[in-house]
């Protein structure tokens, strides 16, 4: 294999690397740093617009994150992956994509909550144009501008940041995969200690060790303070 050749295969290997590192590596960043940023922005929201009143509004049983802005920001930025060739890209369908997946995840997740804990973390019942209260046009029209905001500069403004780290190297790998191992826990165990408290709700006793872990280290009271903002936690109704 000639100089030139062999060059030019080290390139395209390089390059190849740096693309699958945002693909892959990257998301789990986007997730986390967008997690804490919309917590943040919720809490602040709340602060104003009740009278200085602070509500832990966290989606996680551990840390200060608030997952659905995570998993929207984690969408958004596989779009923004997608239209990264330029094709398809116009403001207004960008904007578009935004406001369905926004407002999807929304739904979605607010139906999952409900169905499954019997929580009730949001409700748009009573703004015009809501679906089943779930979300509404004005929410999609803000995710739409949230993920148009995005798509053309939060996302080329982190890749950006991460062309300054050295993403191939063994640092970076280590920390972001325990990150991403923290966060699948993180996610996990939400889940146990919510179904865990639904169950309770129904006069379902605990019927293994876990079971008695979740119920003596997050009981009803516990849960009430760290999701204040889902009612329902522990009531039958």
């Amino acid at each position: 294999m000639s100089a030139a050749a062999s060059t030019t295969t080290v390139e395209a290997t390089t390059e190849k690397d740096r693309k699958e590192s945002p693909a892959i590596l990257m998301l789990t960043w986007v997730f986390a740093i967008m997690s804490v940023v919309g917590l943040a922005g919720e809490t602040l929201q709340h602060y104003l617009f009740f009278d200085g009143e602070l509500e832990s509004r966290a989606g996680f049983i551990w840390g200060p994150f608030s997952p659905i802005y995570g998993l929207a920001a984690f969408l958004l930025t596989c779009l923004a992956l997608r239209f990264e060739d330029g094709k398809q890209r116009s403001a207004l369908r960008v904007f578009c994509v935004a406001a369905l997946v926004g407002g999807g995840l929304e739904y979605l997740c607010s139906w999952a909550m409900e169905t499954f804990w019997g929580v009730v973390a949001w409700s748009y019942l009573d703004v015009p144009g809501n679906f089943n209260g779930r979300t509404d046009i004005f929410h999609m029209v803000l995710w739409g501008a949230l993920g148009l905001v995005w798509v053309r500069v939060g996302y080329p403004f982190v890749k950006r940041s991460l062309a300054k780290v050295n993403t191939q190297g063994l640092a970076y790998r280590i920390i972001t995969w325990a990150l991403f191992v923290f966060l699948i826990c993180d996610a996990a165990m939400t889940i146990a200690v919510m179904l865990r408290a639904d169950a309770r709700t129904n006069g379902i006793p605990a019927s293994t060790p876990f079971e008695q872990m979740l119920d003596e280290f997050y009981p009803n009271e516990v849960l009430q303070a760290r999701f204040e903002n889902m009612g329902g936690i522990g009531r039958a109704d």
